[in-house]
């Protein structure tokens, strides 16, 4: 097993992020022996903690010397890339380092698992890899059981990090005045704790572990643009987001390019307007299919990298734009596969169907839907009208779909439809349409 070794903190000015995204990274390392080195540190670990006594990374070295380690992951804003060479003089290792800010870095790997890694961006050495991966969504998440979100809550969430450091929940919470229930989001390194929690009018959560269980029953969150997003959109839920550091400009950003509810300072009146818009609005469920146009290749290329899209694939590893672009055209180009592109009734694209034709007598069907989409019963919808149209295209094939085992929405709407499970491969369910689609 390789021993490695996760250089990361955690305190009431950098907040808790960090940590908690290597724990979950931590995970798919499986042949690891894994330690973690902190010089501040809040959260309780499951792996061996080293406490540094510095932040200075001659102590780093000497730790990785002393204890033989062969893989260092930073991630850590404190370190550079003299740091970074530095390290790498001195030791014979791997070094890793978690960067979504595109900096200039000295190592062997650099890891981005934001929903707007762009690895173009970086300047690198001759030996420095990119390595995007999808969002490091934790076990809470993918264990829950997902409600149906056409039956409103009227419970919101406000989650402005563990520190909120520019304090603007008790700025927000009069705005949320009209929902049944407001859940306040933080933890014990809030210096605003006290006042937070001498208010009547909210639950508090501090140093929750259920955080996938607020946003499952909340039919709002306002929070940063930070890692707490890949979290709203894995659990369907709308959110308002307010860039509140330098360090969430990616994210912001690419969540205004795609049209969500974002702000780049704290604006009241705005901030007011979107909330009375959110708990006004249900889905469009109206929709319409057709063939798959030159025009669908970015908006299909924002859908497979959706976080939940990725984590439900089988295969998990985010798709640059030169693959997905390669793929789309040899797709658009082959007879024996039949893409269609789903809108709704305000011609918005809301995702694709498609059915592969290349295995003799059958017809693989996929299905992937826009996170603002889901959790509506859609899917089934949708899955009834592709099935109207392969049966009239191909009516001697039988209809396979493939599904992972984690994967319960999509295994509820094909059965929903009338598939029926066949078999398990390699964690893959296999359901099946029979007999000429009947």
């Amino acid at each position: 097993m390789t021993k490695t070794l996760f250089r990361a903190d955690s305190s009431p000015t950098i907040g808790l992020g960090h940590i908690k995204r290597d724990l979950v990274y931590a995970q798919r390392l499986k042949i690891a022996d894994i330690t973690f080195a902190c010089f501040e540190n809040s959260l309780e670990l499951s792996y061996p903690t080293y406490q540094l006594k510095t932040n200075e990374v001659d102590e780093l070295i000497t730790l990785c010397q002393n204890e033989a380690i062969e893989h260092l992951i930073i991630d850590h804003y404190g370190f550079n890339y003299e740091d970074e060479k530095k390290l790498k003089e001195a030791l014979n290792i791997t070094l890793s380092v978690f960067d979504d800010t595109y900096k200039r870095h000295y190592c062997d790997e650099i890891i981005n698992h934001n929903i707007s890694a762009d690895s173009t961006k970086y300047t690198l050495e001759p030996f420095t890899k990119v390595k995007v991966i999808s969002p490091l969504i934790r076990d809470e998440f993918k264990q829950i059981k997902q409600r149906d979100r056409t039956h409103k809550t009227h419970e919101v969430m406000i989650c402005m990090g563990g520190v909120d450091s520019l304090n603007l929940t008790p700025k927000i919470i009069p705005l949320c005045q009209d929902y049944q229930k407001i859940h306040v989001v933080t933890s014990d390194n809030n210096p605003h704790l006290a006042d937070l929690q001498a208010m009547q009018n909210i639950t508090l959560h501090i140093n929750t572990n259920a955080m996938a269980e607020l946003m499952n029953t909340c039919d709002l969150a306002i929070l940063t643009p930070s890692v707490v997003v890949h979290e709203a959109l894995y659990m369907h839920l709308p959110f308002i987001a307010i860039k509140t550091a330098s360090n969430q400009d990616d994210i912001y950003t690419h969540l205004k390019q795609k049209g969500y509810n974002v702000l780049d300072d704290f604006d009241e009146a705005q901030l007011k307007a979107y909330i009375e818009t959110e708990m006004s609005s249900y889905p469009l469920l109206d929709f319409a299919i057709r063939k798959s146009m030159d025009e669908d290749l970015m908006p299909l290329f924002d859908l497979v990298n959706d976080p939940l899209v990725r984590e439900l694939s089988l295969s998990t590893e985010a798709i640059s734009l030169s693959t997905h672009t390669q793929w789309f055209q040899n797709s658009m180009k082959d007879p024996l596969i039949l893409m269609f592109t789903l809108l709704d009734a305000r011609a918005n694209f809301l995702g694709q169907l498609r059915f592969n034709l290349h295995e003799k007598g059958k017809a693989i069907i996929s299905i992937s839907l826009v996170s603002s989409s889901r959790g509506f019963g859609l899917a089934s919808k949708v899955l009834s009208q592709g099935l109207k149209i392969i049966s009239k295209l191909q009516p001697e094939r039988e209809v396979v779909a493939l599904i992972k085992e984690a994967n319960t929405a999509s295994i509820k709407s094909f059965e929903k439809a009338g598939f029926k499970y066949t078999k398990t491969q390699e964690h893959v369910l296999y359901y099946t349409l029979g007999g000429k689609n009947a």
